[in-house]
């Protein structure tokens, strides 16, 4: 999929340069004056159509800046219609008025042939997985109107970036365990269950992650730190499964369980999902980067004489990614997660046994944190006591420090939301858990 988008971005980068070179270098060479308004409209479309396209197949995340995208595109319409209008008001002459647009409509014949064939090959790569799956293919009425109109094909292109989606499924076979640390709220235990969703990428690259949104232990923030992570994950080729974690309500341990369980579960379909089973991590959130630390300190090599085949896996994440994350249960404790995961009045020695920062030992996996400086509700404080803490260890871990956001970095937006993808996908590439550019 990546190489027809480099393609595009390219091929409509050359076509660009020479579609506004043109028409600029036929009115100097027949010393007539180009009129100002069609050349405006054809510039502007041609750099945001090259603009567009271009961020399509170079940008980290192109899924969440679609309109972008789309805008592009439609630019690429402007030229001719500036250069139409022109023919009708005078300004331009018939050759000229009738030549140069369908030289640009021409655009649109490779280009399209071009995003043709990588959705082709990102359905035959849906068909290859087809059968560990019962998610349904790109609808029937959505490949016709690719194959019509160049834009559609160009959203439906965006969407398939994406991969497939599983359908939510249920974490625990049946009554899920409460765990012996908190009591037991009998409002939200028998029939309560967590769910995962499992977000394939196009072309997997064996690595996956499980995904904890935040929420402070009180909620939980399935789109922007769940969903949407899936997705941006998809374009790297990183299998994403998001973890709806059941909340505490007096159960301590409960968000652990599920954590786990949803690493044990990725590490029993590894073949089925075409993951290596020596690549799983887990990112977090917030209150999810917690219970995701929590998961890197607190595992399990799993218990083989199990009857439960799950069970059986070792709970251990190849690698961790915390961003803006809780870690202390302590004196700095953020309080609205500190109450909603330990209750009112927690112990010392419960309050020790939940801070990730005190449970870091020679086996934890390699650790990325990003953090605000500015994040005033979960102090930068909580991610440099857990970067300390590896780094007593003699363990690989990178904190980077984010000059501004505040927590939730900006509502999932701006450089500083651009800024820890990017170092994140990098930390994995150098660690060789993605393949290189």
């Amino acid at each position: 999929m990546r190489k027809w988008l480099i393609a595009a971005g390219i091929y409509n980068l050359l076509w660009g340069a020479a579609t506004v070179l043109f028409p600029a270098w036929l009115f100097l060479l027949t010393g007539l004056e180009e009129p100002r308004y069609p050349f405006i409209w054809q510039c502007v479309g041609m750099i945001v159509g090259v603009y567009g396209v271009g961020y399509l197949a170079a940008a980290s995340d192109p899924l969440r800046h679609w309109p972008i995208v789309l805008v592009g595109l439609l630019g690429k319409i402007f030229g001719p219609l500036g250069y139409v209008g022109g023919l009708i008001r005078g300004e331009v002459p018939v050759a000229f008025g009738v030549t140069l647009p369908t030289n640009d409509l021409l655009w649109w014949i490779p280009f399209a042939m071009i995003l043709l064939a990588a959705r082709r090959e990102a359905l035959a790569s849906q068909s290859a997985i087809a059968s560990s799956t019962s998610a349904s293919s790109p609808p029937s009425a959505g490949r016709a109107a690719a194959l019509f109109l160049p834009i559609a094909l160009a959203v439906s292109m965006s969407a398939c970036l994406a991969g497939e989606t599983h359908p939510r499924a249920p974490l625990w076979p049946s009554t899920p365990p409460a765990g012996a640390v908190g009591n037991l709220d009998a409002a939200h235990s028998a029939e309560e269950n967590a769910f995962i969703t499992v977000h394939v990428p196009d072309q997997p690259n064996g690595t996956a992650v499980v995904i904890c949104p935040g929420g402070g232990y009180g909620g939980l923030v399935v789109d922007g730190e769940g969903h949407g992570i899936a997705k941006w994950l998809s374009i790297h080729g990183i299998t994403g499964i998001v973890l709806e974690y059941r909340l505490p309500h007096g159960r301590t341990e409960v968000p652990l369980l599920d954590a786990k369980r949803a690493i044990r579960t990725v590490r029993q379909h590894a073949t089925e999902w075409k993951i290596d089973p020596n690549k799983i991590g887990i990112i977090g959130f917030s209150a999810g980067g917690h219970l995701a630390a929590t998961a890197a300190t607190l595992f399990d090599g799993g218990n083989p004489p199990s009857e439960d085949p799950v069970e059986q896996f070792s709970s251990r994440p190849d690698f961790a990614i915390l961003i803006y994350p809780v870690i202390d249960m302590g004196e700095s404790a953020h309080a609205g997660s500190r109450k909603n995961l330990l209750g009112d009045s927690p112990s010392e020695d419960i309050a020790h046994q939940f801070s990730p920062h005190h449970q870091v030992s020679e086996q934890s996996p390699p650790a990325f944190l990003a953090h605000a400086v500015d994040d005033t509700v979960v102090p930068i404080s909580h991610s440099e006591a857990f970067y300390d803490a590896y780094r007593e260890q003699g363990l690989p871990a990178l904190l980077l420090r984010l000059p501004n956001g505040g927590h939730g970095l900006n509502g999932y937006k701006g450089p500083s939301w651009d800024a820890w993808q990017s170092g994140a996908i990098t930390w994995l590439r150098e660690r060789g858990l993605i393949p290189p550019l």
